[in-house]
């Protein structure tokens, strides 16, 4: 009995904690397995909440710290500057994108196309491929059939897309409330829950404050810049648009979602609006548009935003191109959110790493880069 005790108590002081440790590994495998569909609302809740978390601890002090009332109100700030907004731009596209299609199917239903690819350009076209490039057959470049068959296609898809729109729309609209749900509860537990993760961690709180900074800091900058670069790009592109006769409302705003893809992200919209003119024979406003986009546009792509993405998240202008690049490549969309989060987490975890371990580190690993 004696013996079986003293077992009893060895496996208690010795067993115990790396048995807790494998079932909360477990445990906590089997939570994300649970969670896992909804990372993408929670991820985005988290950042919503942390950026309006200042609104949400004045308004909790306004209110006498009643936190449910107060984070019920910022939920209806939220959904006040996201669906309003949304509603209007939405309204405007579908009237400019209906009156777009209606145009490019009477400009082809008069005969624009056959016109086109009948007239004299395409002998000038056909000459010049003669003589500069003579390997080529041009009499057996189906021209018409290919520009029909590109028309047709690209008629295709954007209805495809348009209908794939409507039928998400459900799914979109349950994300959006789950995240709005999800916003709720954090805005009102988030700095109970980050004190009890803070007394979980065996960083120094020093620490743990710093890693919540970056995130938050990363978070926000990454949330701000990319909404403040898609504005920008989208009011500029719709300068252009409107200048050269294009409706400016529809491909404007279509601009400005493109704008999240990085690298060719506009150039998906404005090269096709480039096309579309050249083939209605307006050259000169081709050109101009070309030229608009490709400096105007690109200009803010290229240096306005690194500069508002870099805000307060204190990432070179290099680090943040390829977070986005990289983490557009791996989770897609989702990746323009995460690359930076994840990135800006690394960072700052190594800054820790060389302070904790400075002394064992030889000093010329501690030096700044070119220096």
């Amino acid at each position: 009995m004696h013996a079986s005790q003293g077992w009893m108590q060895l496996f208690f002081h010795r067993g115990i904690r790396p048995f807790l440790l494998l079932v909360l590994c477990y445990a906590l495998y089997m939570a994300y397995g649970v969670l896992e569909p909804f990372l993408t609302q929670l991820i985005l809740a988290t950042v919503l909440a942390g950026l309006f978390s200042p609104v949400q601890e004045h308004l909790s002090t306004r209110l006498k710290g009643r936190r449910s009332l107060a984070s019920l109100c910022v939920v209806l700030l939220i959904c006040l500057v996201i669906i309003l907004p949304l509603y209007l731009v939405t309204a405007a596209m579908v009237q400019q994108g209906l009156e777009s299609s209606a145009k490019v199917k009477e400009w082809v239903d008069q005969g624009g196309l056959d016109a086109y690819t009948t007239s004299d350009w395409k002998s000038q076209w056909q000459e010049w491929v003669a003589a500069h490039v003579p390997y080529v057959n041009v009499k057996e470049l189906d021209l018409e059939g290919n520009l029909l068959t590109i028309f047709r296609t690209a008629s295709e898809r954007f209805l495809a897309q348009g209908a794939n729109l409507i039928g998400n729309a459900a799914g979109l609209l349950s994300n959006f409330f789950i995240t709005m749900f999800l916003v709720f509860y954090l805005s009102r537990d988030g700095a109970a829950l980050i004190k009890k993760i803070k007394a979980l961690s065996p960083l120094r709180e020093e620490q743990e404050d710093r890693i919540i900074a970056r995130v938050r800091a990363v978070a926000r900058s990454v949330l701000l810049g990319s909404l403040a670069t898609a504005v920008l790009q989208g009011i500029a592109g719709a300068i252009g648009f409107a200048i050269v006769g294009i409706p400016a409302a529809f491909w404007g705003v279509m601009l400005g979602f493109a704008s999240f893809i990085p690298v060719v992200g506009t150039a998906l919209i404005w090269i096709p609006a480039v096309a579309y003119l050249a083939l209605m024979g307006s050259w000169t406003m081709a050109i101009f548009l070309a030229i608009w986009c490709a400096v105007v546009v690109g200009s803010i792509d290229n240096f306005a935003r690194p500069y508002l993405m870099q805000g307060e998240a204190e990432m070179s202008p290099f680090y943040i191109f390829l977070a986005l690049l990289g983490g557009f490549q791996t989770y897609g969309i989702r990746g323009l959110l995460y690359g930076p989060l994840v990135l800006g987490f690394a960072m700052v975890m190594l800054t820790i790493y060389e302070e904790e371990f400075r002394e064992q580190l030889p000093v010329d690993a501690l030096e700044p880069p070119g220096e």
